[in-house]
């Protein structure tokens, strides 16, 4: 099993290194805030359903970076853990943990990527949350190092019920410490049906594309989902580079 290591910024230390299988809740909780008295009302129970985001799931995905001519300017790994606890900033969510092993390697290399004017959020691992219910699968993806650039383009996302030629959208705001900086307009079609092979098996993954309008940014995302496996590829383009992150192993319950 891979080994989960989690910071909340720059200084790294070794977090939930074990993990709580019998974490399975049976609803995700929906509160509002009542204007009149300030505090939180739950308003709606919706059916929790945690497949591929499992407690004790974990993930390696393989990173590769192109430019606009198919040259690859990068590679790198990426580990995915799922603890299984709620993220304490949004109870909605449960607990990831992306951890990027090389990112320090890479770090020279980023410069090749000219995204951002340069980074603050340099770090080998990152916690943030996954929701899997009866509605959705949405996904935080690592948003440090060289992969800073994807927190303007479209977040996974799948709604069900899935079928061919659905649409459908998300809106989200991103914020600096405290304020509130810009607003992104997701959309999202699913294509089509395919198959991959993965760990001596073949799966049915759905196809779904995405587009992103993000203040003066905006990209696209194709990825391919199963429901058992998650997100097991995520292939971003943004102003002709190509960041492609493919899932290469995960570890699955024994039959």
């Amino acid at each position: 099993m891979l080994i989960g290591f989690g910071s909340c910024n720059s200084q790294e230390k070794e977090v939930y290194l074990d993990c709580d299988r019998n974490y399975y809740p049976l609803y995700d909780s929906i509160f509002v805030k009542i204007a009149d008295t300030g505090k939180d009302t739950l308003v709606e129970l919706i059916p929790k359903r945690l497949k591929a985001f499992q407690p004790c799931r974990s993930i390696r995905y393989g990173l590769e970076i192109k430019d606009s001519t198919n040259q690859t300017l990068l590679t790198n790994s990426l580990n995915l853990f799922v603890p299984g606890k709620p993220w304490d900033m949004d109870k909605k969510q449960d607990i990831i943990i992306w951890s990027m092993p090389d990112s320090i390697r890479n770090r020279s290399a980023y410069q090749k990527l000219n995204f951002v004017e340069g980074t603050d959020l340099w770090t080998a691992s990152e916690i943030t949350g996954v929701i899997e219910n009866s509605r959705k699968v949405f996904l935080h993806p690592f948003r440090s190092n060289e992969l800073e650039i994807l927190q303007y383009l479209p977040f996974p996302l799948i709604e069900m019920p899935v079928n061919i030629n659905k649409t459908y959208f998300q809106s989200i705001s991103i914020y600096e410490e405290t304020a509130k900086i810009m607003s992104c307009n997701f959309e999202y079609q699913v294509d089509a049906m395919s198959e991959i092979s993965l760990k001596e098996e073949v799966w049915p993954v759905w196809q779904i594309s995405a587009t992103s309008l993000c203040g003066n940014e905006n990209g696209s995302l194709k990825m391919l989902f199963n429901e058992e496996l998650g997100f097991v590829e995520m292939n971003y383009n943004y102003k002709g580079f190509q960041i492609k992150i493919h899932m290469e192993d995960i570890n699955l319950p024994t039959k």
